[in-house]
């Protein structure tokens, strides 16, 4: 993990020389571990350089070419389809591999994993700079996935060449064939969409509403596939197994048959992070009982750890994968400590489990949840009790359904029962979130809150193990000053302005205060859409900034604090912004600070320049680029400052 952060920082070989060297100097000094620390450092760096993603060729941003390659992902939703393509040609040349992010507006069923595709595209940066701060974007995923270009394709511009049979298209066709049959089964729809996501992590039918409810309360976990559903899977294999243990000779040869459905899983699930996480787990431990040895949990933990990032180091800045190992190293640590009964094998104490996990899961999760999603779940400990005895059996009786569909048995009344038990889990979250305040939404913790909280729980870990009352302290200490810091951040500006540089339209995002408005260029019959987008683009930004009421489209003139708009005039504090929109025209004696000129400014925008002769001219990136190329040169030939927004955005703040 060391090497692999030290790779994030720096790529050279510098970093990688004075690792390797630091490791022998440390190892001829006779100091061991140092040493083998220092050796895993330079083996984490170099397992980061070779899995560095490739680029893009040059040029490859400037013109629309037609790209080729193999699709290696694929995530399907009601309104669009997401492929990640591995591209190796352009157009008829060989290019070196780069993999890039195709987004389809349409949902399609007819491309899968390893299809060989070609389509016609103009490829993007996918981590160019946000336009707004604390901006919802996809560059984190982009980054963590090796997605180095990413394109919008239309479903006529887009081919399949030719079907390939990868492992991947065969986990597909498996997970697809097995939701057809949970959706065959005799349950009703919303059932089976739950119990397809929970089952084999196909969410592409779950109603939003459904997660948010999940999310709110605090169990959104058992959405996503986690070590809970491997572990249920393992269980249900062993019973299925348990007979082979009457053969004397041979009957611990069942755990070889329990690991290989645990890893059949795995892969027809798609081999995430927190299965293959659980699958190690549960395999070394069930070697262990098979060789009779003693296995240990944190070995196990590490061992996973080492197996998911030696294939995929940038897993390690995944939230997935920090939330599935902070999960159980909470767990390991602190549920047995917090258990008030000694005796593990006792009534109570695994009564008690359905307690202390939750609580210590929570712990080790919380933090990371606060720092990737601004959000902690309040009443996390009742529905992560319910769900805990809920789900194993909804899960079981959906393996029985799926194997009686198959066999085709259609077994009306055990789906009865599961249509029940959902139905009692909707109306629990119903009920608690009745009660409103589930959750706090909207921290936002600076990086030394973040150091300092992290700090505080790991003297909590080392308090509750080695039972001193220095490390409790200490504990608490480092949690009031992360309090402290955070109360204590930077302000926020009261007004903002930011121009957008949306390729198609414009738009302007201003707010003053709590209010938040928006004026954009999109048609009328565009603009509930493109509002609903950026509510959920910017929910991050509006959130911090304690915006209630979300964006509004301002159709008309309207006056804020320090904000005013005049028909074309944005009056922003002491400056002023113009908009040059050929059905609004602007009044010559008016010189504004600014200009923007967009796509609706007409073919000859320099008029309005030299009419109303602004200190600033910004063009907007959705100005066609010859009109765009024109007027720069005009401007530079008139010694009038221009900036174009393709180049970089463009914000006004006001303090009062």
């Amino acid at each position: 993990m060391a090497g692999i952060i030290v790779f994030s920082f720096s790529a050279s070989w510098i970093s990688c020389t004075a690792l390797a060297l630091g490791a022998s100097t440390v190892f001829a000094c006779r100091r061991p571990w140092a040493a083998y620390t220092l050796a895993f450092a330079f083996i984490g760096w170099t397992l980061s350089l070779a899995d560095k993603p490739g680029l893009p060729p040059d040029g490859a941003f400037d013109d629309k070419n037609r790209w080729s390659g193999s699709v290696t992902g694929l995530d399907v939703t009601s309104a669009a389809s997401r492929l990640t393509v591995d591209i190796a040609m352009c157009d008829s040349s060989t290019v070196s591999p780069f993999s890039c992010s195709v987004l389809m507006p349409v949902p399609s069923d007819r491309i899968l994993p390893g299809d060989i595709v070609t389509f016609n595209a103009r490829l993007s940066d996918p981590f160019s700079a946000a336009d707004l701060p604390d901006e919802i974007s996809f560059s984190p995923t982009f980054r963590i996935d090796g997605i180095t270009a990413q394109a919008y394709v239309a479903p006529d511009d887009i081919t399949v060449v030719s079907s390939g049979r990868s492992l991947r298209r065969i986990a597909f066709g498996l997970r697809d064939h097995i939701r057809d049959l949970i959706y065959g089964s005799p349950l009703d729809s919303p059932t089976a969409w739950f119990l397809a996501a929970t089952l084999i992590g196909d969410d592409s039918s779950l109603a939003p509403d459904v997660i948010q409810q999940f999310r709110g309360i605090g169990i959104a976990h058992y959405l996503a596939l986690s070590g809970f559903h491997v572990g249920i899977i393992a269980l249900l294999a062993a019973a299925a197994f348990f007979p082979m243990r009457a053969w004397t000779r041979f009957g611990r040869m069942r755990h070889l048959f329990v690991i290989a459905v645990i890893w059949l899983y795995a892969f027809i699930c798609g081999l995430s992070p927190s299965i293959v996480r659980a699958a190690v787990l549960i395999t070394l431990f069930l070697l262990a009982r098979l060789l009779q040895r003693q296995s240990s949990p944190y070995n196990s933990l590490c061992v996973a750890a080492v197996v998911i990032l030696a294939f995929d180091p940038r897993q390690l800045f995944a939230p997935g994968f920090q939330l599935s190992f902070c999960a159980v190293l909470a767990i390991l640590i602190f549920a047995p400590r917090l258990n008030p009964f000694s005796d593990a094998a006792s009534r109570s104490h695994r009564l008690m489990r359905f307690i202390t996990v939750p609580i210590a899961a929570m712990l080790g999760t919380g933090l990371v949840t606060i720092v990737w999603f601004h959000r902690f779940p309040l009443l996390f400990l009742i529905p992560n009790i319910i769900m805990a005895i809920l789900l194993p059996a909804m899960l079981t009786a959906a393996v029985i359904l799926v194997i009686a569909t198959a066999a085709g048995l259609r077994l009306s009344w055990l789906g009865c029962a599961v249509d029940f038990i959902y139905r009692s889990m909707l109306n629990l979250c119903d009920s608690l979130t009745a009660f409103g305040n589930t959750e706090i939404t909207g921290i936002f913790l600076s990086p030394p809150a973040i150091a300092l909280a992290a700090a505080a729980l790991v003297a909590l870990a080392f308090a509750v193990t080695l039972r001193r009352r220095v490390c409790l302290l200490l504990t608490a200490v480092l949690m009031a000053l992360a309090t402290l810091v955070s109360l204590f951040d930077r302000p926020l500006p009261d007004a903002e302005l930011f121009v957008t540089r949306q390729p198609t339209r414009t738009d302007i995002v201003i707010r003053d205060r709590d209010k938040a408005m928006l004026i954009t260029t999109a048609s009328d019959r565009h603009r509930q859409t493109v509002t609903s987008q950026l509510c959920r683009r910017y929910a991050d930004y509006l959130a911090r900034r304690s915006c209630p009421d979300s964006l509004a489209i301002a159709e008309s003139d309207f006056t804020l604090p320090t904000v005013r708009r005049r028909g074309p005039y944005i009056i922003f504090a002491d400056k002023t912004l113009a908009i040059a929109d050929s059905s609004l025209p602007l009044d010559a004696s008016v010189r504004p600070d600014y200009l923007l000129v967009t796509r609706l400014s007409g073919s000859r925008p320099f008029d309005i320049v030299r009419a109303v002769r602004p200190d600033t001219v910004i063009i907007a990136r959705d100005t066609p680029p010859l009109r765009a190329a024109r007027l720069l040169d005009s401007c530079h030939s008139h010694s009038i400052p221009a900036l174009h927004l393709s180049d970089r955005s463009f914000h006004l703040t006001h303090d009062n």
